[in-house]
């Protein structure tokens, strides 16, 4: 309703789980930048925005483990 778009924060296992993917092969995709993820609260955990992942999953870019 009017418009507006709420982001979906996801965490590195839900990231993992919808990739099809590991947590660790979702963390090394962090630290190379493939994914993009905020540390966030306390204690300090990644956050991922959902919508990032449908471009990863899409094949627009490049997968190296």
């Amino acid at each position: 309703m009017g418009g507006q778009e709420i982001d979906m924060m996801v965490t590195i296992a839900q990231a993992a789980s919808t990739l099809g993917v590991s947590e660790k092969t979702v963390r090394r995709r962090i630290k190379r930048g493939i994914i993009n993820a905020e540390l966030q609260g306390e204690p300090p955990h990644y956050e991922i925005d959902s919508d990032d992942l449908d471009t990863v999953s899409d094949g627009s870019t490049p997968w190296v483990d």
